[in-house]
């Protein structure tokens, strides 16, 4: 398939609106729908689960505003995260919402095909406007709009569509979902580590899964005897570089020493991510020995780490990473979205 029209909307009754969101799953995964392109309502009548030629749509609605249907689109994605979390799959979706083309007057539905069979399958006689089937929206349901998609290649084999939506309609339950939309570094872990399913090589699922871990990480100051003498060192090469004009080379070169010593006030990323790991057992013990666990996040920091600096590390030592890594990240995540979400 190269290109698709499709109706978009039910483009009839009162205004209301829809949030919908289009998701992809990583190669080797399809949700199993009962037909090629159908609609599948989850129990809350809220959830609609549909399948294009190569995109899903998980819609939510209808709502009466538009900030009510764009508080759905947040909550659309967070739980597709969590679905992602809970089947190991990666997913990818729009993180932008797009915009509806509406016209000025509505148009006269052609009688060439292919737009002449939208007329056929809804009895409309115009439109009033049109999107693309790629990007997150919130749509004018009461508006006559087509949908169009372009072509791309297919997925397969699958997971059930009743399980699917079950996992989404229990992200959906959260009493505080709304603290997963606007958790920007969680939102973020959850985005990278299920994208690693996309990449091709054990190398670059084991950097991006480190990845995804790093972006958990707040900022941790050093010490205040370590902040002090880094404040020392900033006096002086502040003063050497003052002995040089602006206009020389060593003043330049010195500047830029000036600003990489600014970044030593915040711990090194490998200590800031045992310190938070460590934190996150504390209060999740369910995850595994924290001893253990420690190291491991440590050995394979430190792969990572010369994987990136030499370009390849032992094959076992990568494998065993990478096991780990598979196993206890979406862990991980699944414990911080849950932490966040029901709190």
């Amino acid at each position: 398939m190269i290109f698709a029209v499709s109706p978009g909307t039910a483009g009839c009754g009162e205004d209301r609106f829809v949030a919908t969101l289009p998701f992809l799953l990583s190669p080797g995964l399809v949700l199993q729908l009962p037909e090629e392109s159908a609609q599948f309502t989850g129990t809350t009548g809220r959830l609609t689960i549909e399948r294009l030629h190569h995109l899903y749509v998980a819609s939510l609605g209808p709502y009466q505003s538009t900030d009510s249907a764009e508080q759905g689109l947040a909550e659309l994605r967070a739980a597709v995260l969590w679905c992602a979390i809970e089947f190991g799959a990666g997913v990818r979706y729009p993180i932008e919402t797009g915009t509806v083309s509406l016209f000025d007057e509505p148009i006269t539905i052609p009688t060439v095909q292919p737009m002449a069979h939208i007329g056929e399958v809804t009895g409309w006689k115009s439109t009033d406007g049109h999107y693309k089937a790629g990007e997150a929206l919130v749509l004018p349901d009461h508006k006559r709009l087509v949908r169009f998609e372009s072509g791309n290649a297919t997925l397969t084999a699958g997971i059930a569509i009743e399980r699917f939506v079950a996992k989404a309609e229990e992200a959906l339950s959260f009493k505080h979902l709304s603290k997963i939309a606007c958790d920007k570094k969680l939102k973020l872990a959850i985005e990278v580590a299920m994208s690693h399913r996309f990449e091709a090589s054990d190398n670059a699922q084991f950097i991006t899964l480190i990845t995804s871990l790093e972006a958990l990480l707040p900022d941790l100051p050093v010490s205040p005897e370590a902040s002090a003498a880094i404040t020392e060192a900033r006096q002086i090469i502040r003063n050497k570089r003052n002995t040089f004009a602006r206009a020389d080379p060593e003043w330049s070169e010195l500047e830029r020493l000036l600003d990489r010593i600014n970044t030593l006030r915040v711990d090194s990323v490998g200590a800031g991510m045992r310190s938070f790991i460590n934190a996150v057992l504390e209060r999740h013990p369910g995850l595994g020995d924290r001893q253990a666990i420690s190291k491991k996040v440590r050995d394979a920091y430190n792969a990572r780490s010369r994987l990136l600096h030499d370009g390849h590390v032992p094959k076992e030592q990568l494998r065993a990473g990478l096991v780990f890594l598979r196993d206890f990240v979406p862990r991980l995540l699944r414990c911080l979205f849950r932490e966040a979400a029901s709190a």
